[in-house]
């Protein structure tokens, strides 16, 4: 219609495309699948591990293709030096921390009643009475650290009969050992193999929008499995270097473990903090050690929290620090420990399908209107 000399436009009715009906689509089954895959882990261990080493050394493996290797010289020549390091690893590295983690364990119901004793006598000495002897409590701690003494150190040492309860356990462990390797080999092997096959199963109009998409939440999950573990190492080295800094017992075996740990969020912090105040109050110099543990405990939170998990996590799978500290705040709260896990990766497919609704909605109520003069 016109008023004057000018055309207006009438409104636009907002209407969804098929090509974004798919997108939603995918991304929520993608979010779905991701879901119910956690919630699977266990059953899907081998799997996932392969998974995941599968999409850590993938890039090396086209590099190296790039280089003139073929794709089976490839896989076999980093399984290879995977192994290696590996062994390398057990042969050098792992006797000290076994023999540091067997005696922590050890030593672990003396240290229980002696950290609670000195917990008594620094709460006496601030005019608190705790009377825990008089209740038991302590017989109590002592022969629960026992039982976990028992236990840790019948696993550390490598007994059959301390890793399983039953035969059929401890060769469905061995299964799951051996099909870790052979899972990731094929994944590698048969990569463009496994593309062909889905591929068929999508119509071959919506393929291109398939495959873009489908790009986009490998490359989220796959930059979110590296960042995650990357940022567990880091966090390792930040806990173990400062225990052992301000002279804690054991302190590298007990930070490391609480790095490696908090790949299961709060898990790994929580369990070494706790160890290392159990250290510090056994084996009591003074409150300065007790205080050095808060300060590293707190400054490494703060550095995963703020800087390097919104960094290494958030920017590989293209989230701002403020959206992932966001998500993982919401995904804590809907979901507990496994909402934070799968915040980041959720995330980052939501904002995907959202950046691609509001490009779709901006050219629909954009669209320019051609109107004829009379």
């Amino acid at each position: 219609m016109f008023f004057g000399r000018k055309a207006v436009a009438k409104p636009k009715k907002l209407e969804m495309s098929k090509k974004t009906k798919l997108k939603i689509i995918l991304g929520a089954f993608a979010v779905i699948a991701l879901i119910i895959t956690i919630g699977l882990g266990y059953a899907l261990k081998p799997l996932l591990i392969a998974f995941g080493l599968s999409y850590l050394v993938f890039p090396l493996i086209i590099k190296l293709e790039k280089r003139g290797l073929n794709r089976v010289v490839s896989v076999t020549l980093i399984f290879l030096l995977m192994t290696g390091a590996l062994v390398f690893s057990v042969m050098a590295v792992m006797p000290k921390m076994v023999e540091d983690t067997s005696s922590f364990f050890r030593e672990l119901p003396e240290n229980s009643v002696k950290a609670l004793r000195m917990a008594e006598t620094i709460a006496q000495n601030a005019g608190i009475e705790l009377n825990l002897s008089e209740h038991g409590i302590d017989g109590l701690i002592k022969q629960q650290a026992a039982q976990l003494s028992a236990d840790a150190v019948s696993k550390i040492t490598g007994t059959v009969s301390g890793f399983f309860s039953s035969v059929i356990k401890w060769l469905l462990a061995i299964l799951n050992v051996l099909l870790i390797p052979l899972f990731f080999f094929f994944m590698i092997i048969d990569y463009e193999k496994m593309k062909e096959e889905i591929k068929s199963y999508i119509p071959v109009k919506y393929l291109p929008l398939a495959q873009d998409y489908m790009g986009r939440i490998n490359r989220i999950l796959s930059g979110y499995i590296r960042g995650k573990l990357v940022v567990a190492f880091i966090l390792g080295l930040l806990y173990g270097l400062g225990l052992y800094f301000i002279g804690l017992k054991f302190g590298f075996v007990i930070g490391f473990a609480a790095g490696v740990l908090s790949i299961i969020p709060y898990v790994g912090s929580l369990i070494g903090f706790v160890a290392a105040v159990v250290m510090a109050l056994a084996y009591y110099q003074g409150i300065g050690l007790l205080i050095g543990i808060g300060v590293v405990f707190t400054v490494a939170q703060l550095l995963e929290s703020y800087i390097i998990t919104p960094r290494l996590v958030g920017e590989s799978v293209g989230l701002n620090a403020f959206i992932t500290i966001l998500a993982i705040i919401i995904g804590g709260n809907l979901m507990g420990v496994m909402g934070i896990l799968i915040a980041i990766p959720v995330a980052a497919i939501l904002k995907e399908i959202l950046v691609d609704l509001r490009k779709e909605y901006h050219l629909v109520l954009h669209e320019p209107v051609k109107g004829k003069r009379k």
